[in-house]
């Protein structure tokens, strides 16, 4: 399923937004201080166990709310996130933050987007559009090449602002890259395609 995504308040302005940042769904990466730190890696059942007495989350099969929350989108999924610790993790899930096309809102997005998400959804994300986000820049896409190396298809139409940088960190860090649009790229050159070349053997 293909996911949406936006900022809501990027570019300066205030307005309403269909989706919330996602700094607004933090990770819960510790417990409370008085608690001392705790692996990031929760257990389902042990989430579920912690005194939650919502009726949902005690009728139905932690397997069954988490393929619920496969159909919602980011933002429903920002949300449901702050809901509570148990829906923290399933909304949270890397099964949930695959595929990611921002075009809709290209208008909003800037860098930082592209870096709260590369961080969220980690080696998780197979696909992701930004197609048209001109206000995204090389530093962005180099922080999504680090975290996203499992990448297979990247959309980089019309982000007039990114350069042969951009390819080069792709290169460096993302093998499995099997599709990749830099059309409409003015201020990439003849460099891009050689390093993509070297480092992503399976671009058609």
């Amino acid at each position: 399923m293909t996911r949406h995504y936006s900022g809501s308040q990027i570019n300066g302005y205030r307005r309403k937004s269909k989706t919330p940042d996602l700094e607004l769904a933090p990770l819960r990466t510790s417990s409370p201080a008085r608690n001392g730190p705790v692996p990031m890696q929760w257990k389902i059942t042990q989430v579920f166990a912690d005194h939650d007495e919502a009726l949902i989350n005690r009728r139905l099969p932690k397997e069954l709310l988490l393929r619920t929350f496969s159909f919602l989108d980011v933002v429903s999924l920002c949300r449901c996130a702050q809901v509570s610790k148990a829906w923290n993790v399933l909304a949270l899930d890397g099964s949930n933050w695959q595929e990611v096309d921002l075009f809709e809102f290209q208008v909003d997005i800037e860098g930082i987007v592209v870096e709260n998400l590369a961080k969220r959804c980690g080696g998780f994300l197979k696909s992701l559009s930004l197609n048209g986000c001109q206000a995204v820049g090389d530093s962005a896409l180099s922080t999504f090449a680090r975290n996203c190396p499992n990448i297979e298809q990247l959309n980089l139409g019309s982000c007039s602002r990114l350069t042969d940088h951009t390819c080069q960190s792709l290169s460096r860090h993302c093998p499995k890259l099997k599709v990749i649009d830099i059309s409409s790229c003015n201020n990439m050159t003849d460099n891009s395609l050689r390093a993509v070349g070297r480092g992503c053997p399976m671009v058609m």
